[in-house]
């Protein structure tokens, strides 16, 4: 169980607790999401069993200075302190921008949080040239003030490669995001593309906590696929499909994971 201190005011999370900033994963794992000032403090993870008690402080630091972060977690199972640094990788494990599937005639949110002071000026490059500040309020398509990007009844000519820009006193950030539109019913496809030295060993969490390995061999789990190159293949999605798709890959170097938020109607 861990005793979460400066998230929400000292709470006591237990293992598989899930929020849309906080994780705590079944490893005992905290992750913090979007990390802001406000979380720094001590954190405290105590484990309990009949033999007894143990705990363990971790202290965290967030930078104040400006930053665009769009994953940003705390890892840490050694129990010193950390810094977040936003968008790094572990050893030689890298990533691309986000990757987003959404359902044609569905709405969908793009998420761009940002965090500074002063607030920094925020934007959206659209394929086709397009530019949409924050805010911006239209029929079909709205940033709003925390940065999202709201698609609504989407089509697949939204799809392609969308630019997330946070200007700030320091300089510029921008995230990639992919967006796959697919039509009605037939098949959603999560992609988990892992670069590792040494070789990583990769997991899928599901919306409920289901772990799913990735073998050399192709697996079925009911409406769900999952490739021996990593990718999970939902077929028919249903709203019981709907929730965060999680992929991790660990190597002796560390760990590094990334989420995929999935919206079935």
């Amino acid at each position: 169980m861990a005793l979460v201190q400066g998230i929400e005011e000292s709470a006591s999370l237990g293992s598989g607790y899930f929020s849309e900033r906080v994780v705590v994963v079944s490893d005992g794992t905290l992750e913090v999401r979007a990390a802001q000032t406000g979380d720094a403090g001590n954190y405290t993870c105590r484990a309990r069993n009949t033999a007894g008690e143990r705990s363990r402080v971790v202290g965290l630091e967030v930078e104040a200075s400006y930053y665009y972060a769009p994953n940003s977690r705390v890892t840490n199972r050694h129990g010193s302190g950390s810094v977040i640094n936003p968008g790094g990788s572990v050893g030689d494990m890298r990533q691309n921008g986000d990757f987003h599937q959404a359902v044609q005639g569905h709405d969908v949110i793009l998420p761009c949080p940002s965090h500074g002071s002063p607030p920094p000026r925020l934007y959206w490059l659209l394929p086709g040239n397009g530019v949409l500040p924050a805010p911006y309020y239209g029929s079909r398509l709205t940033v709003h003030r925390n940065g999202s990007l709201e698609l609504r009844a989407i089509r697949a000519g939204d799809g392609g490669t969308l630019v997330c820009v946070v200007q700030g006193e320091r300089g510029e950030a921008r995230i990639q995001v992919e967006l796959s539109v697919s039509g009605p019913g037939g098949a959603v496809e999560l992609p988990c593309l892992t670069i590792a030295t040494p070789r990583a060993t990769v997991t899928w969490e599901t919306p409920d906590l289901t772990q799913l390995r990735v073998t050399g061999q192709a697996r079925i789990y009911g409406n769900r696929y999952l490739s021996a190159q990593g990718s999970l293949v939902i077929q028919n999605p249903t709203s019981r499909d709907t929730g965060f798709y999680r992929c991790t890959a660990k190597n002796v170097i560390g760990g590094d994971s990334k989420a995929t938020y999935l919206h079935v109607v």
